[in-house]
This record gives structure tokens, C-alpha cells and sequence, in this order.
């Protein structure tokens, strides 16, 4: 039987590393002498979870336990492994098959190899989000990530050097797992940054060895998209996983995880989109200018008021610009289209049916009450009490109508940005569908809930608007 090992290890440096040839460290002497802790390696192993959709020549090489084994003193690294969606997302499966088809069946035995090795700024489920050529002198971590295939628990050693003054950082020494695995490395930012310079790590074990060489700059993280990942098309498309609350979970790209409802076998993101990033890894331009977001016509986003802590509360705002692209929402999902967000309001609606013309009208059309059925009871003068009576973000602005959320659809009044700024958080909430209006080449078609009304409109409205983004599944 052969066994995947992921396995990743993190070096904190201490207050006072500068990585200066002043402090005098060559590779042993300055372990010793800095005294260095927090280093930890830790191994998830997971047997037999699915092999749905995967392609011949691959499919045997996922394989998980079911149980996960650390080692004694491992420490979680937040944001680094998920084993609820370990082996279940695009970016896995896309990896998968995007190794095997270079390098042929990984399944079969042979002489041991390094076959991916590159810098990276983030890990999401041990699959990097880019490929980092040079790191800004003040990036948190500088993570190294690869591929090895062929190896029998044997040990590893993974070097940083900086090649300026020709000094040993920091050695990892590891094990590896059984034939095919993934490891990442992550060296952390000491107090003082990073020297300016050249940098390399060099990766070695049973004869085979790979360096990867990069530069820390006076500027800002250059990037750019997984080289080995073009041409691969989706495997398996994200699904929603059901918990005990009875909510879907789905994530996006960057790790976001959303709740999600199903209503008439329409599946919708439960909260708005909040990601900075496109499916493909590449990033949605964050402008804060208002002049600048005015003129644009190609995809960005933003947060109300240019305030990044009302991102969990009410997502980004997004010019549909970016929703044209068809790239915002995960594997499998889609921004709504106009007629999705008429079923969605004729079916929650007591009074106007799923067919019923009313729902091309412009605007609210009184005796509707699908905003109430759709909007979050949290309201600061809420009559249902409790956690539904509330000033804390986010919620609705007080009156006289109030948000029942039948549904658990839960939307909240995220506002929208306009060529002048901001408006309306709290008492209004758009959202972009993917449909250009039929006459106007500058519109498209938005749904839309307002605080001081139980109905749900209907507008067109300039592209370069920010407005928030549901998904729904495909």
C-alpha cells in the first residue's frame, strides 16, 4: 500500500536576528548561540477518503488514513491543512493531475526524485497560491514548497542559506513519508525584516538534491501563477460540505469558507464573497481611490470605506467588471444570473409566485415580502429579540420593517461604492448578477434589499459600481 505524507515545518528566529554577518552565525554556531525555538514538523496522514473523478495513472495515489497521527509537540499551523477538504478541492485534484501528467504514474516504483520545488507566499491544504520570484523585505514568512516521489521514510534536510554573506539560516531535517508526498517549509520574518540580498534553499536526501533560488527586495511580493498548473482544466468542482447545523460549507480559492442554503434546488452562498483573489489564483486589483475606481473598466474590488474589517461582516465590494470575467466564485459555483435571483424571490415570496412578471419590474412592488424572508433578523430594534436585536456589525438599520430570515439566506446591507465613495451600509444591500443589461452597454442587472421595506427590488446599474456577490452551485 503506498502512503501520501504531507508534512510541514516552521522556524521562528528570534527578536534580535538581523541576519547580519555582525551577529557572526555560520550554520551550527548560530543555532547554538541564538538559541532557536519553536521549531516543529507536523505529519497528517489520512487512507481511503474518495477517488471520485480522479484520472487513470493517478487516482491510487490518493490514498489517506483515516485517522490523523501528529507528533508528540506538534503544533497546528492555522490556515495550513484542513483535513475536512483534504484531497476534496480544485487546487488538490488540479495539483494531482497536473504532476502526474508531467512526470507519468506516480503509483510505480523507481529511483527516488524531487520533481516540484519552488518559493511560494501562502499554502492553502498544502498546495501553494503562487510562485514567488522575490519576496518584499517585510513578508511574515518565506516558504519553500515541493514535491518528492520514490522515497521510503527517508530523511530529508532542507537548507536556507543567505548567499550574500554566504550563511547557513537554518537546517530542517525531516522524514519522509512512503513514495509520493509534499512538504512546505516556512522560515519566519525576524524583528529587524529581511536583509536585502539573494537567498536560496537547497533540499536534499538519498542522492537527489534541488535548490530554489530567490530575492528579498526593497519593495513589494513579485509573483505569478503555478507555471505547472496551465492548460489543467477542473477535475471536481467544489461542493458544499453539510454539517450538523444544517449548513452547506463550501471555500473559495484563499481558504474563505462560505455556509451555504439550498432553496427549490437552487444551492447559494449563505454570506457574501469576500475573496481577493480570482479561482485561478491571480488577484482582484484592490483599488481605494475613488477617481481610479471611477475611470476603470477591468475587474477590482474593495472594502466599504476602504475599512478591511468589514470583511467578515459584509464581504467585498466588486465592480462587475470583475464578475464578467466568470472567475470570481469557486470551482463549480457562478455569480447568479438575473432570472436565478427572480426564482430565488418568487419562491420565497408569500404573494407572487416564481412565474409571476412582477419580478421584472424595476424596483419593489408592494405585498412582496421576500426581502423580509431573505434578510438577517439581526436589526438594532429587531422585535424578535435576542441574538436578532442588535447594534454589532453586521445588521440592519433600525425601522419598521424587519428581517425574519425564513431561509438562512441571511443577507446584510454591505452598501455600495460609487465615482464619489460610499453609501448606505447597514440600509442597502446590492448584488451583481451576471447579466448585462439588454440595451445599455454600461449596465448590468442588480437585486436588491432595503431596510425600510419588506419587498426585494430590481435595478441596472453602471459596471464600475461596487456592489456585493452571492454565489450559487452550477
Amino acid at each position: 500500500m503506498s502512503f501520501v505524507f504531507s508534512f510541514m515545518g516552521r522556524k521562528s528566529l528570534p527578536p534580535s536576528d538581523s541576519l547580519t554577518a555582525a551577529e557572526g552565525y555560520k550554520s551550527l554556531d548560530f543555532e547554538q548561540s541564538h538559541n532557536f525555538k519553536n521549531i516543529y514538523i507536523c505529519i497528517r496522514i489520512r487512507m481511503g477518503r474518495r477517488l471520485k473523478k480522479m484520472k487513470p495513472g493517478y487516482t491510487a495515489i490518493i490514498i489517506f488514513f483515516l485517522a490523523l497521527v501528529a507528533l508528540p509537540g506538534c503544533k497546528d499551523i492555522e490556515g495550513s491543512f484542513r483535513p475536512e477538504s483534504f484531497g476534496n478541492t480544485k487546487e488538490e485534484n488540479q495539483m494531482v493531475q497536473a504532476i502526474t501528467e508531467k512526470y507519468g504514474d506516480l503509483t510505480a516504483r523507481g529511483d527516488p526524485r524531487l520533481l516540484e520545488a519552488m518559493m511560494t507566499s501562502e499554502v492553502v491544504n498544502f498546495i501553494p497560491v503562487d510562485k514567488v520570484a522575490k519576496y518584499s523585505k517585510d513578508s511574515e514568512n518565506l516558504i519553500a514548497w515541493f514535491v518528492y516521489d520514490n522515497f521510503n521514510n527517508d530523511e530529508i534536510e532542507i537548507e536556507w542559506k543567505y548567499l550574500d554573506e554566504g550563511h547557513v539560516i537554518h537546517t530542517f531535517v525531516s522524514r519522509t513519508g512512503d513514495n509520493f508526498g509534499r512538504g512546505a517549509f516556512i522560515l519566519e520574518q525576524p524583528e529587524a525584516g529581511w536583509p536585502l540580498g539573494q537567498y536560496q534553499v537547497r533540499i536534499s536526501a538519498r542522492g537527489v538534491e534541488d535548490t530554489i533560488s530567490f530575492e528579498v527586495i526593497d519593495g513589494a511580493t513579485i509573483s505569478g501563477p503555478l507555471d505547472i498548473l496551465s492548460g489543467i482544466e477542473d477535475d471536481e468542482p467544489e461542493e458544499a460540505i453539510y454539517e450538523e447545523d444544517g449548513f452547506g460549507r463550501v471555500h473559495d480559492i484563499e481558504g474563505n469558507e462560505y455556509k451555504t442554503v439550498t432553496i427549490n434546488s437552487q444551492e447559494w452562498m449563505a454570506e457574501n464573497l469576500r475573496t481577493t483573489k480570482y479561482n485561478d489564483g491571480t488577484d482582484i486589483p484592490y483599488v481605494t481611490e475613488n477617481s481610479a475606481w471611477a475611470n476603470l473598466d477591468t475587474g477590482a474590488f474593495c472594502w466599504y470605506d476602504n475599512d478591511e474589517s468589514y470583511r467578515d461582516s459584509y464581504g467585498a465590494l466588486y465592480n462587475w467588471h470583475a464578475v464578467n470575467l466568470g472567475k470570481l466564485c469557486p470551482s463549480g459555483w457562478r455569480v447568479p444570473t438575473d432570472s436565478d435571483w427572480k426564482i430565488l424571490k418568487g419562491t420565497v415570496d408569500t404573494q407572487f409566485g416564481v412565474d409571476d412578471p412582477v419580478w421584472d419590474e424595476i424596483s419593489s412592488r408592494s405585498g412582496s415580502d421576500a426581502g423580509q424572508k431573505l434578510k438577517s433578523c439581526r436589526q438594532a430594534n429587531s422585535p424578535l429579540g435576542e441574538d436578532c436585536k442588535t447594534t454589532a456589525h453586521p445588521r440592519w438599520a433600525g425601522g419598521t420593517h424587519h428581517g425574519t430570515d425564513d431561509y438562512g439566506f441571511s443577507a446584510f446591507a454591505g452598501g455600495f461604492r460609487h465615482g464619489g465613495g460610499f453609501a448606505n451600509l447597514g440600509s442597502n444591500g446590492y448584488w451583481w448578477t451576471a447579466t448585462k443589461h439588454e440595451v445599455s452597454a454600461n449596465s448590468a442587472w442588480s437585486h436588491n434589499l432595503w431596510f425600510g421595506t419588506d419587498g426585494a427590488g430590481r435595478n441596472s446599474n453602471e459596471k464600475a459600481y461596487g456592489f456585493s456577490v452571492r454565489c450559487i452551485r452550477d
